[in-house]
């Protein structure tokens, strides 16, 4: 029976490609981080259209110099806080 639940449960480890980009992403804010500057970066899957940013600014202010990507930045809130 466990064989069962185990063949149904998804695979939702990222891809390879992905990690890279979320790890450059990463790199780029620790180096930010060090300089004591400010950031915002991230990417667009190009398949999905879902979008993975950090920022180690004040997010109200990121908001404000990103508008158009407020909803997809909710959207990954959400999504983080139900998991």
């Amino acid at each position: 029976m466990s064989s069962e639940l185990t063949n149904q449960t998804p695979d939702s480890t990222p891809s390879i490609e992905r990690m890279k980009k979320m790890m450059f992403v990463a790199q780029m804010r620790a180096s930010a981080d060090r300089n004591q500057m400010g950031f915002i970066g991230g990417y667009m899957d190009e398949k999905t259209g879902e979008v993975f940013m950090q920022t180690n600014m004040d997010q109200e202010l990121a908001d404000f110099m990103l508008p158009e990507l407020v909803p997809e930045i909710k959207k990954l809130k959400n999504d983080e806080a139900a998991s």
